[in-house]
């Protein structure tokens, strides 16, 4: 019951601006096609800011949404690379299922364990939507096989552990608390390098799709 407490004492519009990254996500994990990965990116660079799921004042929300501004520029960059899905792309719906066995799961348990912790409200709220974050990034990253679009799970794999930072720093003394802004550093780090790769490997391969990887030689 406090689990749920927690949920339903935020008002409807702070409930949709909690979930409205998670809900764009999904259509990222479910709509083919380079268009869908552009508008999802530019979404998230305001939802994720709006949201201020991070908690950690507007610079870090300003630095997110940049972020996601830029994964956007770069996929519409890299979008003449061929980001629908080759028609030899077999495997992909195996890949889809195991993707969600595994991360429905494994949310359902972490949400859980978090619902039997005796947190306070805000706590268990941004715990759990930090889970949720890092669970949707982690099936974006195994159903969708096109390296340039895995910048979108990287990044929310990123966003989520930014959160749950967050709920972590709530919980230590100051001096104890980890420094501020760890985790947007590192998946800015993370997305150069994957963007980078995705595009060389559009270039000189001529296709950023992991599928075509037999298609390298020595």
């Amino acid at each position: 019951m406090h689990f749920l407490d927690a949920w339903s004492s935020l008002s409807l519009l702070d409930q949709l601006r909690l979930i409205a990254p998670a809900a764009l996500m999904v259509a990222a994990i479910l709509l083919p096609g380079r268009r869908a990965a552009i508008a999802v990116a530019f979404a998230l660079a305001i939802a994720v800011p709006v949201s201020d799921a991070a908690g950690e004042g507007w610079a870090t929300n300003l630095g997110w949404g940049l972020l996601w501004a830029g994964v956007g520029l770069v996929l519409v960059r890299g979008s003449g690379s061929g980001m629908r899905r080759p028609v030899e792309g077999a495997g992909g719906f195996e890949s889809s299922v195991i993707g969600l066995m595994l991360g429905i799961p494994f949310c359902a348990l972490l949400t859980l364990a978090i619902a039997r912790q005796d947190l306070s409200s805000g706590l268990t709220r941004t715990a759990t939507i930090g889970v949720l974050y890092l669970t949707l990034g982690l099936i974006h990253l195994m159903v969708r096989r096109h390296v340039l679009r895995s910048a979108l799970g990287w990044g929310f794999v990123g966003f989520g552990l930014q959160v749950l930072e967050g709920a972590v720093r709530a919980t230590l003394p100051p001096a104890l608390a980890p420094p501020s802004g760890v985790a947007l550093l590192a998946t800015f780090v993370t997305l150069a390098l994957v963007l980078r790769l995705g595009l060389a490997r559009a270039r000189w391969v001529g296709s950023a799709w992991l599928s075509d990887a037999h298609d390298l030689h020595d």
